[in-house]
């Protein structure tokens, strides 16, 4: 009985990603988001790309571990490419679902691809770069990160993520060993 292709993963130098880093070795795979002049926030070909990457780490029986990062040292993500928005899903607001479901089904991935996954928080968390960070098994992040959530009084409805991200969930979680600063 042969295994179908979808089961099979593939070497990393076999994509062609323009906005994240993918390496696996030693069981470990690693996938950075590259945009460090745009604090590593993530556009839709950045989502595609991440998408990709977490699917054929998922598949790959080689792999136990997941890390993802940011490239350079100032932020992990901030989130979405607010000029994109403005650009794209202003003028073209059918268009935001499409990004949405990238957005999803990545975060799907994280949660439920039966291996370990890793924040390696190297500076900002913000936005939808703290639902990234709490999307993972365990953070593990250097001193002079910091997590914000963008959050406004006059919003009625909270996302799935504003309860575990507050400020004082996040002292507990690091006092409990499940937020780790290094």
């Amino acid at each position: 009985m042969t295994r179908k292709d979808e089961y099979l993963s593939k070497s990393p130098e076999k994509f062609a990603f323009k906005e994240i880093l993918y390496a696996k070795k030693d069981g470990i795979a690693r996938i950075t988001i590259n945009r460090p002049n745009a604090y590593n926030s993530y556009s839709i070909l950045t989502l595609r790309e991440l998408y990709q990457a977490f699917l054929d780490a998922m598949v790959d029986d080689g792999i136990g571990v997941i890390v993802l990062t940011g490239a350079g040292d100032r932020a992990f993500c901030t989130g979405g490419d607010v000029k994109e928005y403005a650009e794209n899903y202003i003028r073209h607001p059918r268009d935001f679902w499409k990004w949405m479901w990238y957005f999803n089904q990545t975060h799907d991935l994280i949660r439920n691809c039966g291996k370990v996954v890793i924040a390696r928080v190297n500076g900002m968390v913000v936005g939808g770069g703290n639902e990234f960070h709490m999307s993972c098994d365990l953070s593990i992040a250097v001193e002079h990160s910091y997590i914000r959530q963008v959050w406004h009084k006059s919003w009625k409805r909270r996302s799935r993520w504003s309860n575990p991200i507050s400020a004082n969930n996040c002292r507990r979680q690091k006092s409990k060993g499940n937020l780790v600063f290094v």
